[in-house]
């Protein structure tokens, strides 16, 4: 839930900090906000498109990660 919003707003309120004026448009494309704003008035951007997949990849594969990295007991 955490990372969501920190994808969400933390990404627009972290560019907005006084010493990143050169960086802001780059921070603020890398949040979920940047995105959302152009498929939610219609516009499909295949850019869009391909940056919600590759989060969805990225958090599958951290969450296979941490489940092979349990130790599954048997209960006998």
């Amino acid at each position: 839930m955490l990372c969501c919003f920190i994808l969400f707003a933390g990404f627009d309120s972290f560019a907005y900090l006084p010493g990143l004026k050169k960086l802001d448009e780059i921070v603020i494309g890398l949040g979920i906000n940047e995105h959302y704003k152009s498929m939610s008035r219609g516009v499909i951007d295949v850019k869009d498109m391909a940056y919600f997949f590759s989060v969805i990849v990225i958090f599958n594969e951290a969450t296979r990660l941490k489940m092979l990295s349990r130790k599954w007991k048997k209960k006998s």
